[in-house]
């Protein structure tokens, strides 16, 4: 079963420097399957997303769509 999970990372910025990013894991079991980096510094937004994937039970192929429909600031 597809799991989608908030990550957190460290990311670097020219203009902004080092800053906190959130993004989405996308796991079957412990394997990670894909990881979708720097969606939002809004831990937040990207938490509640990752809980609508799972609550859906959205399948992998369409989280790019998802992530892209919902840009989140």
């Amino acid at each position: 079963m597809i799991k989608y999970k908030l990550i957190k990372e460290k990311r670097h910025h020219p203009d902004l420097g080092i800053y906190t990013s959130y993004g989405i894991g996308v796991y079957d079991g412990r394997t990670q399957l894909r990881k979708i980096p720097d969606i939002s510094t809004d831990k937040r937004s990207v938490r509640k997303l990752c809980r609508l994937c799972n609550r859906l039970a959205l399948s992998e192929e369409h989280i790019g769509d998802v992530v892209y429909d919902n840009a989140i600031p």
